[in-house]
């Protein structure tokens, strides 16, 4: 949840409205004074109150990254993009991360569709080119059910996307097209999207499992946007000196910067925004100076590369970063300039003191807030932070808040009584923004791929048969591709694709196995004397649980202040699951009973 309690507190600066008041008349006002995640906040408060997009430019990606996070947490993720960069160094062949391009790619199309966003980035990530607006706008899907599309059209559009076809979807960027059913494995999804046809009509849109190839649950429409940030065209391929090609792209790798050698047209960030967008700088001075210096190693880079290709240099790098410069400098601007003897507008904000786990001098500077007037919140990393926190300074302090939240660091705002601190800082902890894994499922382990013509196989309702490979049948005028699989007497069963995860490859002793018979008895005698020995284990071992609950075993106090100030001394977070983890483990010791863990 944002923080919206500390920025409701921001619409009582005058600094801030007259800041704002100021902007349509002036191209360029500065401001210092800024502290901690009070430069966020003054941010998100110029934003929400302009109702313009504003562009945040860092000089570091550290830097852009820690007020990307604390820009969500005052305004929350739909109202603040981050554009990243590539992260990988000019004209190498290496492409950059597929959820680096996503996120990239996503931003540029929330930009187009919603003009009013807070967009955060780097002086590098400018630098780095992407589509143009018209391109991107030509180049996406978004397909709904009830939608008809020509199945030929569809998987061609995805192939100059950048997807790549197989026959099982497994991995990102991945599809697949077996007869009316399209896969999809998007880098924006957490889990593969299956689309179902009715002749070129869409019946349904469902996720589905990459390990079981299972459909999970219906969604209503799908947005696919392309996986690369260079779109092929169908000359493209009659355009290319094939010998460049193969010293340039191996794979497809590093085609974002070579792009250039084939005359792709790409621009930067600066391209997509309206002409109404404000643009923050965070320190200038330090911008300009990396705009400089990582111009200068892509031009590098870029003259090395041209000489191993012994082709003549098309464009200066240098001179492109001046270019961009007065780009930027054709918005209207805000510059941030902590060292500024000067400025139009100096909010006077304070770092917070370092408490460094003295709960004593914590609540004295509470009091003193107090004494002040000052709204004073504690932002905690989450709930059970909150709680510990709580407990540990009891009754004592009054007209103290807390939230939850993660912002990089405290501040004290005096022009409207507010002061801010962070339990992370006042624990002397380290900030851990966690970001759970986007992907629930990569490459399914179960693969068909990981079988051989002639292994042994075991499936669920069949018995063990011999894998023999792939095979395609039409099936009410509908081609679909199957396991092969010869049982006893050469009988054959085809396994359609995505049921390949009732198939095991067989693991026993040495030696061949017996096929089974297809229609015998002899597999479901199996299988029922298995499941009779596994109730009779399950039996065993419910005995032995029941026999142990009965027992007296010892049960551990509760938590006191002196263990939940050990753990606040902790410098690392912990995750959300490792909480968890702690909170079930006290539960259970602090139970009079044997405890099996």
């Amino acid at each position: 949840m944002p923080l919206t309690s500390i920025l409701k507190l921001a619409e009582n600066s005058g600094s801030i409205r007259s800041l704002i008041e100021n902007l349509p008349q002036q191209q360029k006002l500065t401001i210092s004074g800024l502290a901690g995640s009070g430069k966020s906040l003054v941010l998100a408060s110029v934003f929400q109150r302009s109702a313009q997009p504003v562009l945040v430019l860092a000089p570091t990606t550290a830097e852009a990254e820690n007020l990307y996070q604390d820009l969500v947490s005052f305004l929350g993720e739909q109202k603040v993009k981050y554009f990243p960069g590539w992260e990988v160094l000019p004209w190498e062949n290496i492409s950059p991360e597929a959820e680096v391009v996503s996120q990239r790619v996503q931003t540029l199309y929330a930009l187009q569709k919603n003009k009013s966003l807070i967009i955060v980035t780097s002086v590098n990530s400018l630098l780095e080119k992407t589509l143009p607006p018209e391109t991107l706008k030509e180049n996406f899907l978004h397909l709904k059910m009830g939608d008809e599309i020509d199945l030929i059209f569809l998987a061609e559009k995805l192939v100059q996307l950048g997807f790549k076809r197989f026959p099982v979807v497994e991995e990102l960027g991945n599809f697949s097209v077996r007869g009316g059913i399209v896969d999809i494995f998007l880098n924006t999804s957490e889990y593969p999207i299956r689309l179902e046809f009715f002749g070129n009509q869409i019946e349904s849109i469902r996720k589905f499992s990459v390990l079981s190839q299972r459909s999970l649950e219906k969604t209503a429409s799908v947005l696919i946007l392309p996986q690369r940030e260079v779109i092929p065209e169908n000359s493209d391929k009659d355009e290319r000196d094939p010998d460049i090609l193969t010293q340039v792209l191996k794979e497809d790798a590093g085609v974002e910067w070579s792009a250039l050698f084939f005359k792709k047209e790409q621009v930067s960030l600066l391209n997509h925004l309206p002409p109404e967008a404000i643009t923050f700088l965070d320190e200038p001075e330090l911008i300009f100076d990396q705009l400089e210096k990582y111009s200068q190693q892509i031009e590098q880079a870029y003259q090395t590369k041209c000489s191993e290709l012994d082709l003549q240099a098309q464009t200066n790098f240098q001179k492109e970063a001046d270019i961009l410069k007065e780009k930027l400098f054709a918005f209207k601007r805000i510059e941030n300039q902590t060292l500024a003897t000067a400025s139009d507008f100096n909010f006077q904000q304070q770092e917070t003191v370092n408490y460094n786990s003295n709960l004593d001098l914590l609540k004295s500077s509470l009091e003193e807030f107090k004494e002040k007037g000052f709204s004073t919140i504690i932002v905690c990393d989450n709930v059970g932070q909150k709680q510990r926190l709580e407990e540990l300074l009891g009754q004592e302090v009054s007209q103290t808040y807390f939230d939850i939240g993660l912002l990089e660091s405290g501040f004290i705002f005096p022009e409207i009584n507010l002061a801010v601190l962070t339990d992370h800082q006042i624990f002397t902890r380290y900030l851990h923004r966690y970001k759970p894994p986007k992907f629930k499922e990569g490459i399914a382990l179960s693969s068909y791929k990981n079988l051989a013509a002639g292994d042994f196989v075991v499936h669920i309702d069949f018995g063990i048969g011999k894998y023999s490979g792939l095979e395609t049948l039409t099936i009410d005028g509908r081609k679909k591709e199957f396991l092969l699989l010869y049982y006893l007497n050469d009988d054959k069963l085809f396994v359609p694709l995505d049921e390949f995860n009732r198939v095991q490859k067989y693991v026993g002793k040495d030696g061949m196995p017996s096929l089974t018979k297809l229609g015998g008895t002899v597999w479901e005698k199996i299988k029922t004397q298995t499941k009779k020995q596994i109730q009779e284990i399950a039996r065993d071992l419910l005995e032995l649980y029941a026999e142990r609950k009965v027992k007296p075993g010892f049960a551990y106090s509760v938590d006191t202040v002196w263990q939940k100030q050990l753990e606040d001394s902790f410098i690392y977070q912990e995750t959300e699951d490792q909480l968890k983890a702690i909170a079930d483990v006290k539960a259970d010791l602090e139970k009079p009973i044997d405890q099996q863990r």
